[in-house]
C-alpha cells in the first residue's frame, strides 16, 4: 500500500513542478506568510487521499496539523501522521483544561470527537510553512475567525463529490461502516454540501492528480497575495481551470 501511494506521488511530481503562478518550488523561508489552508468535505470525498499527497509531493511547504479524536484507528498507513488518537476521559480532560484550539462532537457518530489542541497551533505558525487544517464544514468559519485574530491569513477549499452516487459507492467500498452508518454520513454529506457556498474554492474531486494541482495553484496564489511569491500577474499565461472561487472581489 506504501509503495503504492509512493508511486502516485512520484506521477503527481511528474504532473506539473512548482507554483503555479511562478514556476518556482518555494522555500520554507517564503511561507512564512503566516498562512492556513482549510480542506473539506463530507464524508468519502477523499480528504486523506488529497492530504497525503499533498504532504508527499511538498513536504517542504505544509504543516499538516494534526486533529485530535476519540475515535478508533482504520489501520490506515498515514493515519499516526493525521490523527493524535486518545481516550475520551483524556479528551475531556483537554476540554475541562481548555487545551483546545477548537473541539467539536461528531455528528454522524455518537461519542466520537475531533479537535486542534492549542500546542499543535501553535507548531504550526511557529513552523513557517502553510498550515493544513482539515476541518468539517460547519467549524471552518469558526476557526478562520480564530485564526485571522492570532495574524494568520487562511484560504477555504472545499472538495465537492461527483455526485452522491459515487459518494455512497466510494464510503461503502471502504467496508469500515454497517448499512445504518452510511446512511448517516450520507445524511451528514448533505448538510455538509450547504456550506460548501460559504467558502473561497470549491473543487469536484475526481482525478487526484488535478485536485493536488488545483489546490497547490489555488495556495500559491494565496501565497502571493501575502507578498510571499514574487511575480508579475499581468506576465503570467491563462489557465482554464475548474475550480470554482467564490470569493467575492473587494
Amino acid at each position: 500500500m506504501i509503495n503504492i501511494l509512493k508511486d502516485f506521488a512520484k506521477r503527481v511530481s511528474a504532473a506539473f513542478t512548482g507554483c503555479g503562478n511562478c514556476g518556482k518550488n518555494h522555500k520554507k523561508t517564503e511561507h512564512s506568510a503566516r498562512l492556513a489552508m482549510f480542506l473539506s468535505g463530507p464524508s468519502g470525498v477523499g480528504k486523506t487521499t488529497i492530504e497525503n499527497q499533498l504532504l508527499m509531493t511538498y513536504k517542504s511547504r505544509w504543516f499538516k496539523a494534526k486533529s485530535t479524536t476519540t475515535r478508533a484507528p482504520r489501520g490506515n498507513a498515514f493515519e499516526d501522521d493525521l490523527y493524535e488518537f486518545i481516550s475520551a476521559k483524556k479528551f475531556a480532560s483537554l476540554v475541562k483544561r481548555r487545551g483546545f484550539f477548537f473541539h467539536m462532537k461528531s455528528n454522524y457518530k455518537n461519542g466520537v470527537c475531533y479537535g486542534f489542541t492549542n500546542s499543535e497551533i501553535k507548531r504550526g505558525i511557529k513552523s513557517g510553512r502553510v498550515i493544513v487544517l482539515s476541518a468539517h464544514a460547519s467549524s471552518m468559519d469558526f476557526m478562520r475567525k480564530k485564526l485571522s485574530d492570532t495574524g494568520v491569513k487562511s484560504v477555504s477549499i472545499f472538495l465537492m463529490p461527483p455526485s452522491i452516487r459515487e459518494l455512497k459507492r466510494r464510503i461503502e467500498n471502504r467496508g469500515t461502516e454497517n448499512k445504518t452508518e452510511v446512511a448517516r454520513r450520507l445524511a451528514n454529506a448533505q448538510a455538509e454540501l450547504a456550506f460548501a457556498k460559504i467558502y473561497d474554492h470549491r473543487i469536484v474531486s475526481e482525478n487526484p492528480v488535478d485536485v493536488v494541482k488545483q489546490i497547490n495553484d489555488i495556495v500559491c496564489r494565496a501565497i502571493d497575495d501575502a507578498g510571499a511569491c514574487k511575480i508579475n500577474k499581468d506576465k503570467s499565461p491563462q489557465k482554464k481551470s475548474h475550480v470554482k472561487n467564490t470569493r467575492k472581489s473587494k
